[in-house]
């Protein structure tokens, strides 16, 4: 009785690059739809639309963002490729996101992104630019003081009561004199204020009650000292600015007050800034060991802008019909209503309460136009200097190249990337600030970025570039070994083990442990790779450690897989954008006009197509029965088509709701034929079966449906030694079995 002559019950993907005759009995020549990590032939379930998409054209990047009320997804999407990073900012619940490639570098979250009906609706430009303004100073004198009244207590707490306010603040130095009790006649003594007209400081000395003493003379003491200012912009999100280039210098004592003018009171540069709740951070300079340090010395709030009519004859500009409330000499930030164009702080001359002039030296026809302005902010700095401890931060926080893309979150809370042959990093964890002095230079043009654990890889047009360390200050660059152009930015994906991109020969790989090489060489040959795909506009997808790629046209999962050199596996779907959220193990994708989720668990299962290798027997015979074991009759796939048959019925009732279940060219009017079909979805109908096709001499003999795993018989009447087989069904088939005879198969 003849035996079994073939069994497979274990399933791999194809190798398109090994012939069908020398395929190891358990890889395809072509495999379709289904997920190959259990060994069986398991189908993939069927796309559902979850999302209408509303932009003209190709869609080339997609992103959701939660609504934090309901939970829904509102999606994100752009015809262009954009590269969307989550920077981890302390406290902030907004969903904030950075991204590049829309123009320039931007950021937006939940509110803005989702506040009209096209996402995202609006954006604010990453970063702020260097503010255009400079402070001016002035010193107020410090006048000799004349004493009226003094004591000291058993503390040796000495107490001065001025003749008149002594402008004094709690930490200066002065120097007495004169005193009628030389006990209270002490040089560089830090005084502490009790009132406008009375201080104290530690005096050595017998207790004395309050005694009236007008001889008593009190100065500032100390070291007269440079000392300049500048200002910064602050965001409502604690975004800071660059400080501005700093005042004129003024040399005075600790204690003399500073008059600080000229500061920016509306924002001056330029459209497209977050303007809402905008601030001014004051800083001053502080001797130090070390040299000078700018310290925070004042906080304060942006006003509102009054619009007015302005009226330019040279360099001269009128400003009228506005009450203005200013004094000639006081400052007005000024800017045209249309933006920020030649904007300006400038010093007025008040010609009536309605009506004040400036000169603006700017090249400029003569003219009349519409402007705002509000009077510029100023502040009277006395602060003791031993309560400053706010240093300035932000000296470096340059914006980012507006030419910068592929915006990468990287560890350390750090973000990156490039233009040209240039890498860009953000400071640590301050994702608007592009420091210039960080940035870096290979010796190719960067195509694209990747990065897996604290590994950063500069993929080039002609060789990739490994970056390690942990802070921009202190990064090393070093040039691979191995010529792998990138091809295609968007392939270019994080598979946990390492980097992966598109490259003229498959998809290559960058690790430490593997090294650079080509991942898909056991699959893909040099030929085959470039037969079958557009590298140039593939694009790659994060799924389960699966490459997930499209190049519009044909798709395909590709998995390491040390046994077999890698698992490939062909996919119906075609998509131009996906996103792959990782707490849901869902996989999104954009094509045509929808976002789609893929192997949704609320639809049936899709078709899977799997055709077996070439098998070559030893000696020629008539393979005569065969048996498909599979899960004909699964309940867990009945009840996937139940849901999925409720969610049309719930869409379809939608549709009438809507009034226009025939769509616009589907109702009939009289003597007129409907030629537009429903805007109604059939339902599914369940179809738990297997199409087995049997070929010989590699010619189709056999073809039959299945829907049980019961043996089936084989044309007979020949003799062969080449035989293959093709599953093509929408269940789980575990194992096929062929024998000679049905003895055969029951021996197996």
């Amino acid at each position: 009785m003849a035996g079994l002559a073939l069994k497979v019950q274990r399933f791999f993907g194809e190798a398109p690059k090994v012939s069908g005759e020398l395929l190891p009995n358990t890889v395809a020549q072509y495999a379709y739809n289904l997920d190959l990590s259990s060994g069986d032939l398991l189908p993939y379930r069927r796309s559902q639309v979850v999302a209408n998409l509303t932009k003209d054209g190709v869609i080339r990047t997609i992103y959701p963002l939660t609504d934090p009320t309901t939970g829904d997804l509102k999606w994100l999407h752009w015809t262009t490729d954009v590269d969307v990073a989550t920077a981890q900012v302390e406290g902030d619940t907004s969903q904030r996101i950075y991204y590049t490639g829309e123009d320039i570098p931007r950021v937006t979250d939940y509110a803005l992104a989702t506040s009209g009906a096209v996402y995202p609706s609006a954006s604010y430009k990453m970063g702020l630019p260097l503010p255009i303004s400079v402070p001016i100073v002035s010193a107020a004198a410090f006048t000799q003081k004349s004493s009226t009244l003094r004591s000291r207590d058993a503390g040796n707490n000495a107490t001065i009561t001025t003749s008149a306010p002594h402008g004094l603040t709690t930490g200066d130095y002065v120097t007495t004199t004169s005193f009628g009790d030389g006990t209270y006649n002490l040089s560089n003594v830090r005084v502490t204020v009790v009132s406008d007209t009375k201080f104290s400081f530690f005096s050595f000395g017998d207790a004395e009650a309050e005694v009236a003493d007008t001889a008593g003379r009190i100065d500032l003491a100390g070291v007269t000292q440079p000392r300049d200012y500048v200002y910064t912009f602050l965001t409502a999100w604690d975004e800071e600015s660059v400080p501005s280039e700093p005042s004129d210098s003024i040399f005075i004592k600790e204690g003399q007050a500073v008059t600080v003018k000229g500061i920016p009171s509306i924002w001056l540069l330029g459209d497209g800034y977050q303007e809402a709740g905008m601030k001014v951070r004051i800083y001053r300079t502080v001797a130090g060991v070390s040299g000078a340090a700018y310290f925070r010395v004042a906080e304060l709030d942006m006003g509102t802008p009054t619009a007015a009519t302005y009226t330019r004859v040279s360099d001269l500009v009128t400003i009228t019909s506005v009450a203005h409330g200013l004094t000639t000499d006081d400052y007005v930030a000024v800017r045209k209503a249309s933006g920020a164009t030649t904007a300006a702080v400038h010093r007025v001359t008040v010609v009536d309460a309605d009506t004040f002039t400036f000169t603006d030296l700017a090249t400029a026809a003569d003219e009349t136009g519409t402007i705002e302005f509000a009077a510029a902010l100023s502040f009277t700095d006395d602060e003791d200097v031993a309560t400053l401890d706010n240093i300035l931060e932000s000296a470096d926080y340059d914006p980012p190249d507006e030419r910068m893309q592929g915006l990468l979150a990287i560890h350390n809370s750090m973000m990156v990337g490039f233009f040209n042959n240039t890498l860009c990093f953000s400071e640590p964890g301050v994702p608007h600030a592009w420091p210039i002095k960080y940035r870096r230079q290979v010796d190719s043009n960067i195509v694209a970025l990747g990065a897996y654990g604290t590994t950063l890889l500069a993929l080039t047009d002609r060789t990739p570039w490994k970056i390690d360390g942990n802070n921009p200050q202190a990064v090393s660059l070093t040039r691979t070994d191995y010529v792998l152009p990138c091809v295609s930015k968007r392939s270019v994906l994080n598979l946990g083990f390492g980097v992966v991109w598109a490259s003229a020969g498959g998809l290559a790989v960058y690790s430490t442990t593997i090294g650079t090489d080509y991942l898909t060489k056991n699959v893909h040959s040099w030929s085959t790779w470039p037969q079958k795909y557009d590298a140039e506009n593939l694009y790659g997808a994060y799924y389960r450690g699966r490459y997930f790629g499209s190049d519009g046209v044909n798709t395909f999962l590709f998995e390491r897989n040390e046994e077999v050199g890698g698992n490939l596996v062909q996919s119906d779907v075609r998509f131009t954008a996906a996103h792959y959220d990782a707490n849901t193990d869902k996989f999104y994708y954009a094509a045509g006009d929808k976002v789609w989720l893929w192997n949704s668990q609320q639809v049936g299962n899709a078709i899977l197509d799997w055709k077996s290798k070439v098998f070559v027997t030893k000696a020629p015979l008539n393979m005569g029965a065969a048996q498909i074991i599979g899960d004909f009759d699964s309940e867990e796939d009945a009840a996937a088509l139940v849901i999925e048959n409720n969610n049309i019925t719930i869409a379809n009732q939608a549709i009438i709701d809507s009034g226009d279940p025939m769509g616009a060219m589907g109702t009939a009017m009289a003597n007129e034929l409907r030629v537009a079909g429903s805007r109604l979805n059939d339902y599914r109908q369940s179809t738990q079966g297997a199409t087995f096709q049997f070929f010989v001499n590699k010619k189709l003999v056999y073809s039959s449906s299945r829907e049980s795993s019961e043996p089936f018989r084989l044309p007979a009447g020949y003799r062969a030694d080449t035989f293959e087989f093709r599953v093509s069904t929408n269940v789980r088939i575990r194992a096929v079995h062929m024998a000679e005879t049905m003895a055969g198969l029951r021996g197996s």
